[in-house]
């Protein structure tokens, strides 16, 4: 994408002379989705998760409740109000544990990532340096054109 970006800035006069806004516009935009389908998808992935554990946590306030309205003689309201915190409380940091854990383990598939790209790929010269050509390199070159015709519309 930002390949892109850079590009269509440096080319825009062209750009703007054969008329390919729409397709840019369209190839821009595909690239855009294409690029932003994996986060999409961890997002869903973390809201489903997030929905699963509050369905857990309201189930065990479910039961909480159902004990303390059996067991009303045996209960105190104190106690009860802190049990109901808690539960509220223990959701929060289960939430909290997971999205941190997702973060992290995406931060550590990058470095990962970065870690082989750096290993398998090979640096390119500088653009100063002359690079160094094999021995089956031509020592001239020159281009033939023939049957060539060329008309303005």
């Amino acid at each position: 994408m930002y390949t892109r970006f850079i590009e269509t800035v440096s080319g825009l006069a062209t750009i703007q002379a054969f008329g390919w806004e729409r397709r840019l516009q369209d190839s821009t935009y595909s690239l855009l989705d294409q690029s932003q389908r994996p986060f999409y998808l961890l997002f869903c992935i973390q809201l489903w998760v997030n929905l699963v554990l509050n369905l857990i946590v309201a189930g065990l306030a479910v039961i909480l409740v159902a004990l303390i309205v059996t067991l009303t003689d045996k209960t105190n309201a104190g106690f009860v109000g802190v049990a109901l915190v808690t539960i509220m409380s223990f959701n929060m940091s289960l939430a909290n544990l997971i999205r941190y854990w997702t973060m992290l383990e995406t931060s550590m598939g990058a470095i990962a990532r970065i870690k082989c790209f750096v290993r398998d790929v090979e640096a390119e010269s500088e653009p100063d340096v002359p690079a160094e050509l094999g021995p089956c390199w031509p020592q001239q070159g020159s281009i033939e054109v023939s049957s060539l015709t060329v008309s303005h519309g």
